[in-house]
């Protein structure tokens, strides 16, 4: 399954205040000074977490990382409302089925451990007896205090306006009242904020890339804001959603190394999320599209046999049943998240065209209505596919011996290779100096440079000649040239590429980058395709070069940043004597973990891509061709 990359598991620390190891961290919003510029205690921290028994009696002054919180009792405040009362139910609730604590409702007295209200004067807000202070890199985590061992006498508290200040009412998924209280019971577990900010955030404050709602509901970062530091290195883009409703994926990830996994049975395998939902308990609620119509959520199970069910939803849906990964659904983008270490194996389609990721476990894939369209993570040739009927398939990995079995499914695609073709010239470092050298002439060892300045060892390379005419599709076979400078130029005015370019059809290169080639998004060079600049080019016979460095990275061939190879299950394809391969390279599944940077195929981020290779193509022609403006060759009243 998909792991987290250091970028948010710095993140995850930050949130839970403690590192992989349980020991407490310094650059975590527990530690921050609440400065800006922010800084943060060498000395100090503030981390707590509830370490309590059956009663809500705290067990011991301190306790490790990752284990159970206990039962805390909690009470409502007088004037709370019946349907504040459910919201923050079923808030408690979530909590519980996500990590190892449990909450006991009790009548209110001194004893509570937690009191909720929704004060309206007071605005959404969380305290805690538990701050005290303790030193980084200890692992003995401070308790919160009970109203009995806490010398001042009082409870934790939770107040959220009800109804008032722009929140909505609490149990409203339409307005920011679920998502507060998600937010606001997440701190009285132990989460801080995801990044430097508190009761106010300017964009300029935001931690890292991981720091948004997308990823977080601790964060005050809505999902696609264009104006953060870090939004070249957001590797999810075009989000159309403000608000997130449930603990998201790195929230879990947090919340989870205070206290451990839920050992509750409520997504412990079997759960059905969407339409059609069989989640037990007040949770349900989340996770149940005919209630929650337009749901921003990340699904998290421990078990098999999930199910992700769009069938109520008449507009198309993106389904990728990777962990760690984000689907579409109900008019918005990437709206629902795959927890990591979470299995989804059965995916249902609306009444829309349909695009569905299979994630290699073996999936039940039902298109429902329109034309949909299936993609698998490696080479056609890694599986068997055995039509059953019209619209039906089953699928199986020729590798692992999965079985996908889809049923009203039109349309099934596989992923290319990645390669370059021969003549290629791409940048290493030599004798003491950069050059440029043909891949053909490139030797396991050597040291390629990368797009960001950086250099990484070559440790395999793989070649396959292609006889386009023999294959079903021949045109599928055929490289892509691209034209110099159809990607402009570099900061040093060198054209992208600098020479004519040919790579395979599934090639994904870099854009929307930062001037150091820093942060966007790979996509593969087909989806680029215009017909002038970018173009299939025919080819009675072809060879194809793999180049794989050290790790996953971009390599600069002839000038322009195209990635180097990953190892999605297709390296046979290089070492195999037949020329059958390659059938319908038409997409490069995104999601395949220790990727350098995420995969786009199409959305804004690409149609803006297109939309500036034509301009320049127009703008390089015009040049060329030394065309006036229209309407200084053509005087007024001539034609």
């Amino acid at each position: 399954m998909a792991t987290l990359t250091d970028e948010q598991r710095k993140s995850v620390t930050y949130l839970a205040g403690m590192d992989e190891n349980g020991a407490i961290a310094s650059l975590a919003w527990r530690g921050w000074r609440r400065d800006n510029p922010a800084t943060y205690w060498t000395d100090r921290s503030f981390v707590n977490k509830w370490n309590n028994d059956s009663d809500g009696n705290t067990l011991s002054a301190s306790s490790k990382a990752g284990t159970p919180g206990g039962v805390v009792t909690y009470s409502f405040a007088p004037g709370v409302s019946v349907l504040a009362k459910a919201a923050y139910r079923e808030g408690l609730n979530l909590w519980a089925d996500i990590v190892d604590i449990r909450f006991k409702e009790v009548p209110l007295s001194p004893g509570s451990n937690l009191v909720l209200d929704t004060d309206v004067d007071r605005g959404a807000v969380t305290t805690s007896p538990g701050s005290v202070r303790t030193n980084p890199g200890a692992t003995e985590i401070p308790s919160v205090l009970t109203p009995v061992t806490n010398p001042l006498g009082y409870s934790a508290n939770v107040n959220i306006p009800d109804n008032n200040n722009g929140y909505g009412v609490l149990g409203d998924f339409t307005t920011r009242g679920v998502s507060t209280v998600t937010h606001e019971l997440g701190h009285m577990l132990g989460l801080g904020h995801a990044g430097p900010y508190n009761a106010g955030v300017a964009a300029s404050s935001q931690f890292n890339a991981y720091d948004s709602q997308q990823w977080s509901v601790m964060s005050y970062i809505t999902a696609n804001n264009t104006r953060t530091p870090f939004y070249a290195e957001n590797p999810v883009k075009g989000s159309n959603w403000t608000e997130a409703h449930t603990p998201m994926m790195l929230d879990i990830e947090a919340a989870q190394r205070i206290y451990g996994a839920s050992k509750t049975s409520t997504f412990s395998g079997g759960q059905v999320y969407g339409f059609n939902a069989n989640i037990s308990g007040t949770s349900n609620a989340y996770y149940n599209f005919s209630y929650n119509s337009a749901p921003v959520v990340t699904i998290y199970n421990t078990g098999t046999g999930n199910s992700l069910d769009l069938s109520g939803y008449s507009t198309g849906s993106t389904i990728n049943l990777n962990p760690g990964s984000f689907s579409s659904a109900g008019g918005l983008i990437n709206n629902i998240g795959i927890a990591y270490n979470t299995r989804i194996d059965t995916a249902i389609g609306g009444a829309g065209n349909d695009i569905i990721y299979t994630n290699g476990n073996g999936n039940r894939i039902d298109g429902g209505g329109g034309t949909n369209r299936v993609i698998f993570a490696k080479a056609e040739t890694d599986y068997q596919v055995v039509r059953t009927a019209a619209n039906a398939a089953i699928v199986t990995d020729r590798t692992t011996g999965a079985v996908d079995t889809l049923t009203n499914v039109q349309e099934m695609a596989f992923a290319a290779p990645v390669c370059f073709t021969s003549g290629t010239r791409l940048r290493v470092f030599q004798a003491g100096g950069v050059v440029e050298v043909a891949v053909e002439a490139l030797r396991v060892g050597d040291v390629a440079v990368t797009a960001t300045g950086g250099r990484r060892k070559i440790r395999w390379i793989g070649q396959r000649t292609v006889v386009p005419a023999t294959c079903t599709v021949p045109s599928q076979q055929w490289p892509v040239r691209v034209r110099a400078g159809a990607f402009g130029s570099d900061p040093c005015g060198r054209l992208l590429p600098v020479r004519d370019l040919r790579l395979s059809q599934g090639h994904p290169v870099l854009v929307a980058a930062d001037e150091d080639n820093r942060g966007g998004v790979l996509v593969p060079i087909m989806c680029l395709i215009n017909g002038t600049s970018i173009m299939r080019e025919p080819a009675s016979m072809v060879t194809y070069w793999h180049v794989e460095l050290d790790a996953h990275d971009i390599l600069l061939a002839e000038n322009l940043p195209a990635e180097s190879y990953i190892d999605g299950g297709d390296r046979a394809f290089f070492v195999k004597a037949s020329d059958d391969a390659l059938h319908n390279p038409d997409f490069v599944a995104p999601g395949w973990t220790a990727r350098c940077r995420p995969v786009l195929i199409d959305g804004p981020v690409v149609e803006a891509e297109r939309a500036r290779i034509n301009t320049l193509f127009v703008l390089a022609l015009e040049g060329n061709c030394a065309w006036p403006p229209f309407e200084s060759a053509h005087p007024t009243g001539c034609r």
